[in-house]
């Protein structure tokens, strides 16, 4: 790996708190691999077979129904780690991960990585620390949820892909086309009340919904549904 490779290991937060020669040894058991834009790392499923850190380019994570049907749940960039946690446990893979734009990766094999934390213990505690902190994270996500009205889960969703958006002419539009049916397996509801939701939105002018493509319009009208502050799509969907 060249140095660069070895200082973005460093900034991430895994691995931010190894010295030198613990960030040589951790490259001495991996290596790096290219990817082109649309190429898979790992699928649904899949067996634990190590894990990658972004060391450019981007990576998509993706939500998959049992029809196939897939939702963009966070696009990771460099310096991320991505897999880490099906090399923990050692069970399969729960979401697909391809190449979002062409990237280089540093893959570690999962016995070789288990091999390295048995050496480092420092690293371990670490390791568990962050991963208590994810679980907190989705706890509070999923008692969020749980209270949240429909039309609240629905645009705390889109707010959610929207830290992926670009800028468009009428409002921030999001990367990847919205398919309902993966949108209702994340937000925990039917797709025809998902649907039912995205044209109130359409109507309101609060976002424009064209060809799959979702472009968010009024990104502070969303906020303040989700925030409880904005009633009327409440009251409506609950008619």
């Amino acid at each position: 790996m060249s140095q660069c490779q070895i200082a973005t290991l460093r900034d991430n937060e895994l691995f931010s708190m190894l010295g030198d020669a613990e960030l040589m040894a951790l490259a001495s058991v991996g290596s790096t691999t290219k990817k082109s834009r649309g190429d898979l790392l790992f699928n649904v499923g899949d067996p634990p077979d190590g894990l990658y850190v972004v060391l450019q380019g981007e990576v998509g994570v993706y939500a998959t129904d049992h029809r196939g049907n897939q939702l963009l749940l966070n696009v990771l960039a460099q310096g991320a780690v991505v897999g880490d946690i099906a090399v923990m446990d050692g069970q399969e893979r729960t979401a697909a991960v391809t190449a979002h734009t062409a990237a280089d990766l540093f893959f570690v094999p999962r016995g070789a990585f288990l091999t390295y934390l048995e050496s480092c213990p420092k690293l371990c505690i670490h390791f568990a620390a962050l991963l208590a902190s994810r679980c907190r994270y989705v706890t509070r996500n999923m008692e969020g949820m749980y209270f949240m009205t429909a039309p609240q889960r629905v645009a705390h969703a889109l707010l959610a892909l929207a830290r992926d958006g670009h800028k468009a002419d009428d409002g921030l539009r999001l990367r990847e086309p919205v398919n309902q049916s993966a949108l209702a397996l994340r937000v925990g509801l039917s797709r025809e009340y998902v649907n039912k939701t995205m044209r109130m939105f359409v109507r309101g002018g609060i976002i424009t919904y064209r060809a799959g493509y979702v472009t968010l319009c009024d990104m502070d009208h969303l906020k303040g549904i989700v925030d409880g502050a904005i009633k009327e799509f409440v009251e409506s969907a609950a008619a």
